[in-house]
């Protein structure tokens, strides 16, 4: 299943028409590791920071 969803990024990713990637101001939040809490409190604390 790892290997399927891989191919699926990378095929979707490497499209000559509208491929997947993240916008260009996006905010990339490592989540490994983090539990739920934590998650929503780096999403909250960026959030705030922009405001």
């Amino acid at each position: 299943m790892r290997k399927e969803v891989e191919l699926r990024d990378r095929v979707d990713s490497e499209r000559p028409v509208a491929p997947l990637r993240p916008a260009e101001d996006a905010v990339i939040i490592d989540t490994d590791h983090l539990d739920l809490d934590q998650v929503v409190d780096r999403i909250v604390g960026r959030v705030q920071a922009r405001t």
